[in-house]
């Protein structure tokens, strides 16, 4: 390894070791979900293995999901926003989860006035924190066509059918891969 993969590695398990404290402050709150939960994200694989022990960009997205859930418990709306924004900026899928967050607030009771600048609110933290992390890199929508132009031939899930694929590709080949799997879809 070189000196700047070991530093990544270093920084994946930093934010590893991160999530778990966010994490564990969250689960040990009298409303959280408990220590099984905590000690079922403690004890994943996923995160030791495929997340810090591979350096993935996914452990810093996990690192600000696990402080968003601890500022949204506290109900801390500018700051849980910024982080799902911070969250957001790391990776694009985050946007799924920055949305729900803002359905979420704006069905919390309350008259629709106050509903409505709650979700203003927190859409202006989380939006802002996202244009601060691409400001310096701007050039343009080219800035945003690319990385969506890669992920576009890319699976982000993988159903039964295309892991079926993938596995059998080497084997038949892609067209009777294909067609077997078309086969198999008529059972």
């Amino acid at each position: 390894r070189t000196p700047a993969s070991a530093a990544a590695v270093g920084r994946a398990v930093g934010a590893a070791v991160g999530t778990l404290a966010f994490l564990r402050r969250y689960c040990s709150t009298p409303e959280g979900p408990g220590p099984a939960a905590f000690a079922a994200v403690a004890l994943s694989p996923v995160l030791w293995v495929e997340g810090a022990g591979q350096a993935h960009g996914d452990v810093l997205v996990g690192l600000l999901f696990a402080a968003w859930l601890l500022a949204a418990r506290r109900r801390g709306v500018v700051l849980a926003s910024a982080l799902l924004g911070a969250a957001v900026a790391s990776k694009l899928t985050a946007a799924l989860p920055a949305g729900m967050y803002l359905a979420y607030l704006a069905g919390r009771p309350g008259p629709w006035p106050a509903r409505l600048g709650r979700v203003a609110v927190a859409t202006s933290a989380l939006g802002l924190v996202v244009v601060l992390a691409y400001w310096p890199f701007w050039g343009g929508l080219d800035t945003l066509r690319v990385p969506l132009a890669f992920l576009a031939e890319r699976r982000p899930t993988n159903t039964l059918a295309e892991v079926l694929f993938v596995a059998t590709k080497p084997m038949l080949g892609a067209a009777d891969a294909t067609a077997a799997l078309s086969f198999v879809g008529t059972l």
